[in-house]
């Protein structure tokens, strides 16, 4: 959860808004539908695993984006992209991502 906290907070302090709002937009589309799927029906998992596997590519796709602007601006290290490969890893970011939004103060 520090970790998903310490990205969010970079990739606000460093990347556009714009680039932002994409990245968590996707992030919580993921983390919905991965919820509907841990809790539909067997006849229901394998439609919605489509689903999130199609949406989880989106969010990685998205964070490749952000952190490609973030680079070509200074800040590489800041960068969730390492993690692309593993997608086991990038799920559970995209879920941290989005508790991290419903738990921050604003």
């Amino acid at each position: 959860m520090e970790e998903a906290q310490k990205i969010l907070q970079a990739i606000e302090n460093h990347g556009p808004p714009e680039l932002i709002q994409t990245v968590l937009q996707a992030a919580i589309d993921y983390a919905r539908l991965r919820v509907d799927w841990q809790q539909s029906e067997h006849s229901q998992k394998i439609d919605l695993g489509k689903k999130c596997t199609a949406s989880l590519d989106s969010f990685i796709n998205r964070c490749t984006i952000l952190c490609e602007w973030i680079t070509e601006h200074g800040s590489k290290s800041l960068c969730p992209v390492p993690m692309k490969n593993d997608k086991q890893k990038m799920s559970k970011l995209a879920c941290l991502l989005h508790a991290q939004l419903g738990l921050k103060n604003n």
